[in-house]
């Protein structure tokens, strides 16, 4: 599943873990990147989130960003 894309159409239907694991690598992500630490974790790798705000619906999308916590086993 690696480089596929993820459809996260309704939160409801993320495993707990996932989420989890999605939220914990954000603030890893951050604190790299406020630190100024040297990260070479998206050298030649895209990634794309869209976020649309309906009544009933939070939809977003990763691409390539779960490629990481799928390489361990996380995601």
């Amino acid at each position: 599943m690696i480089n596929a894309l993820r459809h996260f159409i309704d939160l409801s239907i993320l495993i707990l873990q996932t989420a989890r694991a999605i939220i914990d690598y954000a603030a890893i992500l951050k604190t790299t990147f406020k630190t100024r630490q040297n990260s070479e974790f998206f050298v030649g790798k895209t990634s794309a989130m869209i976020f649309e705000n309906h009544p009933h619906v939070l939809a977003f999308h990763l691409i390539s960003a779960c490629d990481s916590l799928v390489e361990k086993r996380l995601c």
